[in-house]
């Protein structure tokens, strides 16, 4: 086996990462989080616009929002004061539409996606949730947030079928998230919620009404396209964190890989082929993501520079 080298960790649950931000298309600003092979932003969704810069329409009104079919967002409680810590409350109309409410390169998860978060971190019960009662109005003395997530309690704007159609239910007692996935035994009527519970910081999906207010967390495109992530190769790096030179050490793929360099927020600054010295000296100082092609694999990892 001929060996080369380099320096980073797999791709795994880091939460205290010094990172670059996320700027959305309102100048709002979100920190990027890695956990496992995914990256979070870290605070919900405050857009206005979507990406393309067009506006998404706001509605104040209790009856007109249950009714509505099209996209929409709304402040919690109509208090502008709330969007600071969580947010701004999206109907599904929103979330689904191909103008995407989140950043360039970013989208709103589907079901999918938080199946993979709360496999990596299982059990998942504390470790999203943010810490202490700040914001959670509820015991919430199991809540670590080891992974850095850091979930807010948003509330809902309720749907058609509510008691109370068009209310809302108040910031502080549990997390609603949308997920991009409709329900299959409803469509065009429910998608899928994944509500974090207080208290025992538990998840659970539950299929909601479209027209409803939820919360919005922005996950990070895959960088990956048709390839096929591997773990396995045995690919390794060092020094980690280092000044910005490394040296990848893998195994002989007979000079046939690739290696590219990406910040968070998904630039690609480096590429180089059959090369096993990585300069990242004229860089900033900050976390990296890479990724090694062999044939139709890829092998991700972190890097930093110091």
């Amino acid at each position: 086996m001929r060996l080369f080298i380099l320096s980073i960790c797999t791709l795994l649950l880091s939460p205290n990462i010094k990172s670059q931000s996320v700027v959305d298309i309102d100048g709002n600003v979100y920190t990027p989080i890695i956990i496992g092979h995914q990256v979070w932003l870290k605070e919900n969704l405050k857009a206005t616009r979507f990406s393309n810069g067009d506006s998404i329409p706001t509605e104040e009104n209790d009856f007109i929002w249950q009714s509505l079919s099209t996209p929409a967002y709304c402040n919690s409680s109509n208090d502008t004061s709330l969007v600071a810590d969580y947010g701004r409350l999206y109907n599904w109309f929103a979330v689904a539409d191909t103008r995407n409410i989140c950043p360039v390169n970013w989208h709103v998860p589907t079901k999918e996606d938080w199946i993979q978060l709360t496999d990596f971190l299982a059990p998942v019960e504390g470790k999203l949730n943010e810490t202490g009662n700040a914001h959670w109005i509820w015991a919430n003395g199991t809540a670590t947030n080891s992974s850095g997530f850091t979930a807010l309690p948003g509330g809902f704007r309720a749907g058609p079928t509510n008691s109370y159609p068009g209310e809302f239910n108040p910031v502080g007692g549990a997390a609603y998230f949308w997920t991009s996935t409709e329900d299959p035994e409803y469509l065009g009527q429910k998608a899928f919620s994944q509500y974090i519970y207080p208290n025992d910081g538990g998840v659970t999906f539950i299929p909601v009404f479209m027209q409803y207010g939820q919360s919005v967390r922005c996950i990070r495109d895959q960088l990956t396209s048709v390839n096929k992530i591997d773990q396995n190769l045995d690919v390794k790096v060092y020094p980690n964190p280092s000044l910005g030179r490394f040296q990848l050490v893998l195994p002989d793929f007979q000079n046939n890989y690739t290696i590219e360099i990406y910040t968070l927020n998904g630039t690609r600054i480096l590429k180089q082929e059959n090369h096993s010295i990585i300069n990242l000296m004229d860089y900033p100082k900050q976390m990296y993501v890479l990724k090694v092609y062999y044939l139709d694999r890829v092998h991700i990892l972190k890097v930093t520079t110091q």
